[in-house]
C-alpha cells in the first residue's frame, strides 16, 4: 500500500514541477511575490506602531555634590601663658582666640593635659574659662579637670575664650620650685 500512494506522489509532484516549468515559473515567482509583500506590510505595520505615540526627554545635568570642611583654630597656637613664680592665692589670665575657618557650623570642647612636669602642681591648679564677650562662664574648676563645652561656633566665626588660672591660697610648701607644662587642647565636630 505504501508503494501505490508513494506512486501517486511522485506523479503528483512530476505534474506540478512539469506545470511550473511549462508555464515558466510563474507560480512560483508569484507566490515568491506574495510571501515578500505579505512580510513588507507586516514589518511597515510593525514599525509603524512602535512610532506611533509622541515622546519626548529630558534631562538636569552637572547635579554637584561638594562636602563641607570643619577646621578650627586658635591664636595663639601655643604659649597663652608664660608663668614664673606663681605664688599660692594668686591668679593669671590669657586670652585664647578660638576661629571656625571651615565652611559648617561646629561644636567644640576645651580641655586640659599636662604635658611634662608634676602633677602634684597640674592638679592644684584652678581653672575659669569665660567668653570674653557675653561674660558666660564655661567652667570653673580645678584645671586638671577642665571640661568646657559644648561651645557652638558658626562657620566663619570666632570666640574670645579667656581662661584664669590661680593657685588657691591654701596651697602648702610641697609645691615650691615645682612646675608642669599644660597643653588646652579644642577638640570640634560639625554641628548636629
Amino acid at each position: 500500500m505504501w508503494q501505490a500512494s508513494h506512486g501517486w506522489a511522485v506523479a503528483a509532484a512530476r505534474k506540478f514541477t512539469a506545470a511550473g516549468f511549462e508555464n515558466g515559473g510563474a507560480l512560483m515567482k508569484r507566490a515568491f511575490l506574495l510571501n515578500i509583500l505579505a512580510l513588507s506590510v507586516v514589518a511597515l505595520f510593525l514599525i509603524a506602531g512602535t512610532y506611533a505615540y509622541f515622546t519626548a526627554s529630558t534631562a538636569t545635568t552637572s547635579n554637584l555634590f561638594q562636602t563641607g570642611t570643619v577646621t578650627l583654630g586658635t591664636e595663639p597656637t601655643s604659649a597663652a601663658f608664660n608663668v614664673q613664680n606663681l605664688s599660692p592665692g594668686a591668679t593669671e589670665s590669657a586670652t585664647i582666640l578660638v576661629r571656625n575657618g571651615g565652611s559648617l557650623d561646629l561644636t567644640y570642647r576645651v580641655t586640659a593635659e599636662k604635658k611634662k612636669g608634676y602633677s602634684v602642681v597640674f592638679n592644684a591648679l584652678t581653672a575659669r574659662v569665660f567668653d570674653e564677650e557675653s561674660g558666660a562662664i564655661l567652667y570653673d574648676g580645678p584645671l586638671s579637670a577642665l571640661a568646657a563645652g559644648p561651645v557652638s561656633l558658626g562657620a566663619g566665626g570666632s570666640q574670645r575664650l579667656r581662661f584664669v588660672v590661680g593657685l588657691p591660697a591654701e596651697t602648702g610648701n610641697d609645691l615650691q620650685s615645682n612646675y608642669c607644662v599644660v597643653d588646652f587642647n579644642f577638640d570640634a565636630e560639625q554641628a548636629h
